[in-house]
């Protein structure tokens, strides 16, 4: 029987030494290595909580203080992607927001004319330039452009906030829209002014108000000669560069149909409708040299009762006399010349003021000291045509401006003989201090009546009266303004009231609307025949209108005014006097 040969591995001791020194090593190795690994989670945990309070910290600081909340505003990237920078290119906003209503209709917007609505730059700090074309504090439309030095596809340069709400907001809070390069912007707004920092002394006959493009536009009547006409201004008479742009509404073609000039024989330009409907931009050197696209065939016909935006370009650089309408190039020719300044500036006719009467309705006429590119032209157009697809609108409401100091549950005006009882209720009130009745004739700007001290803290229902022992004649507004004691404050919803005095002989029922934008109408009583004078006054106490009436005696009588001068925009006075008695009510007249 065979013998099966057993072996046995055999380890010599020093090779054993040997295993148990590099196990030491390995086991050594791997503990610094996660002693290093956990060391490192440990960093990245804090430095990502650093981070994380560093933005958070960041964040509050780039929020403008005193605002009840903002919303983030982007252009749509599609429209931006390889465009590369675009230079002061003005962009309209259009939406409607609950959080744009004034506070009585439950928004968080204090003013009726939206004084407390900014805008700023990415970094929620930098206030961009801005004017407001239209709002309605009672709906949350707003109409409203703003002028960044700069718009690319880069977020940062794409990005802005809108701020609303603030119980301290005021006019001077209004920004100026256009700057430098623009020379004159008319919004056409209610006035002829232009919105630019350049004033312009001007003569306006004819053109009536009307809706326009955006807002309020100006409707030039070819058969009444309609016609504004400016005083030579060295701002908007430049040289080298210049670019002319309108959205314009024909009504009829029957001749050539001005749109701006300013040519002179030795320089200037003109920019029109020709009879056959076509666009055309001309302009003049100093030594009366003459380039017009009226040179080269084609080019748009422009239909009437149709909305265009239009616009005429000369690029100094490029030796470019160019017409767009509707975003995209009309006709281009190589000028020949180069543009010196114009002089006297007209709208609606010729420079001579015997042709050229424009038919339609103009609306945001700009004059800049540039010439503009496609890519320019056409984003402005897809920006003005349908701004709703060219921004997007984020709906979170970022923070609030202040805590919650009371909740009011009611707040009510009562007229009695000779005085006007407030009364309001509260369900709770946190660190309260004090309530401030405040009284306004107008609805806008506030003066305080008087005060009363608050419980402080109270989880329970509350009650408050104030007596107003000289309350406004007429039309009344009031609103509770609440502080704590650290100084926080917030504001009511806004109340309104009628007071007349009783036995009188002469009473104003109504001034509506006020504020005004091209006329109001007065309801008023009198028991006495006589005539009565009527002044409207400005606030240095010029009198810009007078008149005499005659009442049905004991009737509700109506007074209309109608504005044919163009009253600047500002406060006014009007004063109704009768014998012995005057009523006085203030109002103000609007863009």
């Amino acid at each position: 029987m065979a013998r099966r040969l057993r072996t046995r591995n055999t380890v010599s001791p020093r090779l054993k030494q040997r295993y148990r020194q590099l196990a030491i090593v390995f086991t050594f190795a791997g503990l610094i290595s996660a002693t290093w690994f956990i060391y490192e989670f440990i960093g990245n945990v804090k430095s990502a909580k650093a981070e994380s309070a560093e933005q958070k910290t960041e964040i509050q600081n780039n929020i403008i203080e005193g605002f009840a909340g903002r919303k983030k505003i982007t252009v749509n990237p599609e429209h931006l992607k390889g465009k590369g920078n675009i230079l002061n290119m003005p962009i309209l906003i259009s939406l409607r927001s609950d959080d744009l209503k004034i506070t009585s209709e439950g928004g968080k917007v204090f003013s009726r004319e939206g004084n407390d609505i900014v805008f700023t730059a990415a970094n929620g700090k930098t206030i961009v330039p801005f004017q407001i074309e239209r709002f309605d504090p009672f709906t949350g439309k707003l109409l409203a452009w703003i002028r960044p030095s700069t718009i690319s596809d880069n977020p940062d340069l794409s990005t802005f906030w809108m701020y609303f709400g603030n119980t301290d907001a005021n006019d001077s809070q209004s920004k100026e829209t256009f700057g430098n390069p623009f020379a004159a912007v008319w919004h056409f707004n209610g006035s002829f002014q232009t919105s630019s920092p350049v004033s312009l002394a001007g003569e306006y006959k004819g053109a009536k108000d009307e809706e326009g493009r955006f807002g309020g536009g100006k409707d030039f009547l070819a058969y009444d000669k309609s016609t504004s006409v400016y005083q030579s201004n060295e701002t908007v008479c430049f040289n080298g560069n210049i670019s002319v742009s309108a959205w314009i509404k024909l009504t009829g073609i029957n001749s050539d149909e001005f749109i701006f000039t300013n040519a002179t024989s030795t320089g200037g330009c003109n920019f029109f409708i020709d009879k056959e409907g076509k666009l055309v931009f001309e302009i003049s050197g100093k030594d009366g040299s003459t380039a017009s696209v009226r040179k080269v065939t084609g080019g748009t016909i422009l239909e009437k009762d149709k909305w265009y935006q239009v616009s005429g370009i000369y690029s100094q650089e490029k030796d470019s006399l160019s017409t767009y309408v509707n975003g995209t190039i009309d006709r281009s020719i190589k000028s020949g010349v180069n543009y010196a300044a114009g002089n006297t500036i007209v709208l609606g006719a010729d420079v001579n003021l015997k042709n050229g009467f424009f038919n339609g309705i103009i609306d945001e006429l700009r004059i800049a000291n540039s010439a503009w590119d496609n890519t320019y032209i056409a984003l402005s157009y897809a920006s003005e045509s349908d701004p709703e697809s060219f921004f997007t609108l984020d709906g979170e409401e970022v923070f609030s401006a202040s805590p919650r100091l009371a909740a009011i549950n009611s707040f009510e005006a009562t007229v009695k003989t000779s005085n006007v009882t407030l009364n309001w209720q509260t369900d709770s009130e946190s660190n309260l201090d004090y309530f401030t009745v405040e009284r306004s004739s107008d609805g806008k700007d506030f003066q305080k009546v008087s005060t009363q001290f608050a419980k402080g803290n109270s989880d329970q229902k509350n009650n408050y009266f104030l007596l107003d022992p000289s309350p406004v004649f007429g039309n009344a507004y009031y609103r509770l303004k609440y502080t704590s004691f650290k100084g926080e404050s917030d504001v009511s919803n806004i109340i309104s009231v009628h007071f007349e005095m009783e036995h009188s002989a002469l009473n104003i029922r109504s001034v509506e609307p006020n504020p005004f934008k091209s006329g109001f109408s007065v309801v008023y009583n009198s028991l006495n025949p006589d005539p009565l004078n009527v002044n409207l006054t400005s606030l240095t106490g010029k009198v810009v209108y007078t008149n005499s009436i005659k009442p049905e005696n004991g009737k509700d009588n109506l007074f209309e005014f109608r504005d044919q001068s163009s009253l600047a925009a500002g406060i006014y006075f009007l004063n109704i006097a009768q014998g012995g008695e005057e009523r006085t009510i203030k109002l103000v007249k609007r863009l």
